[in-house]
């Protein structure tokens, strides 16, 4: 059998003497019976520590979850899909609540607070993200975004009721924020926030979801959505106006009106600078009306006016956009000055209202 020989050193409280050797002869059997010992600490301790690299690999690229934080209450985005978004077959009893309606349609995390600036008016919110929805590019005043946002605050914006020739209705619109891991919404005067909204129709003494979009475009500035007004009611046509300026400078405002077309709504007309306002040079101010459809037309046509002032040395212009608002320039070459009243007819075909028409009358 062979053997081997092994010396240790002695060990011993006295650090500071030599420290003898100890030597002793053991045999080959003994000598592989340890070095397999060995072995299999090594490989179990490698295991352990490529197990506990890889979990904390795992939770290191898992995304750290949203929270939103709200005069002091924190709100964690809830996980949702496009199943849970707006089921067909929703059914509301009266009275109709808004509330209720929005925790149907995006049945996220809700919470309910009075604002900051207002603590007599509440602010609805729910939070939720959502990896399977369809993302859409919408524009905002600077660059385009991608929505939903990885993490979204959806918050009542109106409830508007009115009736047709088809019943009652409800239009209700919300806008939703882009949900930053902080304890702020970023707002600035070119981040608007997305419109969102959703048709209820009364019928058999329920509220019936008619049509739904959570995503119509982004609209607004400093994250605010500006006022929904009512069109033309048989279709349930709706506008706002999307304005935006410097202080102290020119402001512009540009008009978008949507429509119900088979089941959901559209951007159906945009006019850039209807308004023009917040300058002592030239300004002017628009109005909407609906002008009798003829036999057999599904939309009415609509007639646009813009009435107010034109003054030639217009200053500061912003964007480039129209000073003179489409219709005048041929007036302007000979005249400093002048009041103004100016319409458009619009009429619709092909699924958008185009213009037909300018009638501009000029006071000096």
């Amino acid at each position: 059998m062979n053997s081997v020989t092994k010396c240790v050193r002695k060990e011993t409280y006295n650090s500071g003497a030599n420290l003898p050797y100890i030597c002793k002869t053991m045999n080959s059997n003994y000598t592989a019976a340890i070095k397999l010992k060995q072995i299999i600490t090594m490989c179990i301790l490698l295991f352990v520590a490529t197990n506990t690299h890889a979990q904390h690999k795992k939770i290191a690229s898992k995304p750290l979850q949203q929270v939103y934080d709200v005069n002091g209450i924190y709100i964690h985005p809830k996980p949702i899909s496009t199943a849970l978004i707006a089921p067909h077959a929703l059914h509301l009893t009266k009275p109709f609540n808004p509330v209720k309606a929005l925790q149907a349609l995006i049945p996220g995390n809700f919470a309910t607070f009075p604002r900051l600036e207002d603590s007599a008016d509440l602010l609805n919110i729910t939070a939720w993200t959502c990896n399977n929805c369809k993302t859409y590019t919408l524009q905002d005043w600077e660059n385009p975004i991608t929505f939903p946002f990885d993490a979204n605050i959806t918050e009542l914006a109106d409830t508007i009721h009115f009736s047709n020739a088809h019943g009652n209705h409800i239009l209700l619109t919300f806008a939703t924020h882009d949900a930053l891991n902080c304890t702020c919404i970023f707002c600035s005067r070119f981040t608007g926030v997305v419109l969102g909204v959703a048709l209820f129709t009364e019928h058999h003494n329920v509220w019936e979801l008619r049509a739904f979009n959570y995503g119509l475009g982004c609209y607004g500035a400093f994250q605010k959505l500006p006022a929904i007004q009512m069109a033309e009611l048989d279709n349930c046509e709706f506008y706002l106006l999307n304005s935006n300026g410097a202080a102290g400078g020119v402001y512009y405002s540009a008009l978008y009106m949507f429509a119900l077309a088979n089941g959901t709504f559209k951007k159906v007309l945009n006019i850039p600078a209807v308004r023009r306002y917040n300058t002592g040079l030239s300004n002017w101010d628009m109005g909407l009306k609906n002008a009798k459809p003829a036999p057999g037309q599904k939309f009415s046509p609509i007639e646009v006016t813009l009435q107010g002032t034109f003054l030639k040395d217009t200053l500061n212009m912003e964007f480039g956009s129209a000073d003179i608002p489409p219709g005048l320039a041929r007036y302007t070459p000979k005249n400093d000055s002048f009041d103004f009243t100016v319409s458009y007819l619009y009429k619709f075909s092909n699924g958008a209202y185009h213009k037909t028409s300018t009638n501009a009358v000029i006071k000096k």
